[in-house]
C-alpha cells in the first residue's frame, strides 16, 4: 500500500508564461525568461537562504499543478520523436504518478522576499516545493550519455521578427525592466521561445496557415510559421 505524505509548497512562481502553451518542455532552453520565486508563510526565510547566493545556478522542485490529464498512461510520446512512444520513466512528461516537476535555472538575484531566476520553464503561479543549490562537479556529469533526444537544436525554427515592432519591444522591454527590477534583450527572447517550435505535433504534421498567440510576460506574440519559418506578426499587450 501506498505510503502517504504531506506536502507544503513554500511559495509561488511568478513567471513570464501565464498560460501553458509556449512555455518551454525543459528549463534553460531560453534565455529572458524570467520569473520569481516568492515566498509565503516562511518566518525563517531569510536564515534558510544564506549561502545561496553564491550559486550561479539552482534546482526547483514544484508541482504541476495544472495537469487535468486523470490517466497515467506506462506509454507516451515525446515530442520530438515525431510519434514514436517510450515509457513513461524514459520521458520528461509531466503526466507522472506524482506530478512532481525539476528545473534548474539561473540564479540573479537573492533576497528575503523573492528569488529573481532566468531560463525558467514554469506556468504563472505554479506551486514552489523545495530548492537546491546546483553543484557543478555533481550535477554535470561528462561522461553521461542519451541516445535521444538527438542534437539540442533538431527541429528549430528559424524566427523573423520585422523592424516595424522594434519601438513595441523596446516599450514591453520597459515594463519588464520596471516589473523584475532586471534588464534583458526582449527581441533575443522572443525569438528563443519561438525558435522551440511550441505548436502542438499535430499542427506540425499538417500545413495549417493558422496564426497562433503565445502569452509571455504582458502581451501576446502573434505569429504564423511558413518553410520551418516563425514569422512575428505582432505583439499585443493584454
Amino acid at each position: 500500500m501506498p505510503t502517504q505524505f504531506q506536502i507544503e509548497s513554500i511559495g509561488l512562481a511568478k513567471t513570464c508564461f501565464p498560460q501553458k502553451f509556449g512555455t518551454p518542455r525543459q528549463a534553460g532552453l531560453a534565455k529572458g525568461c524570467l520569473g520569481k520565486i516568492i515566498f509565503q508563510n516562511q518566518n525563517d526565510i531569510t536564515s534558510m537562504l544564506d549561502g545561496l547566493k553564491d550559486f550561479s545556478h539552482i534546482w526547483l522542485v514544484w508541482w504541476f499543478d495544472q495537469n487535468t490529464n486523470k490517466v497515467l498512461k506506462s506509454k507516451v510520446h515525446p515530442p520530438m520523436l515525431d510519434g514514436e512512444k517510450k515509457g513513461l520513466f524514459a520521458t520528461r512528461s509531466p503526466h507522472r504518478p506524482n506530478p512532481i516537476g525539476l528545473s534548474v535555472v539561473r540564479l540573479l538575484e537573492c533576497t528575503k522576499d523573492y528569488l529573481l531566476v532566468d531560463g525558467i520553464d514554469l506556468v504563472d503561479q505554479t506551486p514552489i516545493l523545495d530548492i537546491k543549490p546546483y553543484l557543478p562537479h555533481t550535477d554535470s556529469i561528462k561522461d553521461a550519455t542519451a541516445t535521444w533526444p538527438l542534437d539540442k537544436n533538431q527541429n528549430r525554427l528559424s524566427v523573423e521578427i520585422t523592424s516595424s515592432l522594434e519601438e513595441k519591444i523596446k516599450h514591453f522591454e520597459n515594463d519588464i525592466r520596471k516589473e523584475y527590477n532586471h534588464s534583458l534583450n526582449l527581441k533575443e527572447a522572443i525569438s528563443n521561445i519561438l525558435s522551440l517550435d511550441p505548436r502542438p505535433v499535430v499542427y506540425k504534421e499538417k500545413p495549417y496557415k493558422d496564426d497562433y498567440k503565445i502569452a509571455f510576460y504582458n502581451f501576446d506574440i502573434q505569429f504564423v510559421v511558413e518553410n520551418n519559418t516563425a514569422i512575428v506578426k505582432d505583439l499585443l499587450l493584454r
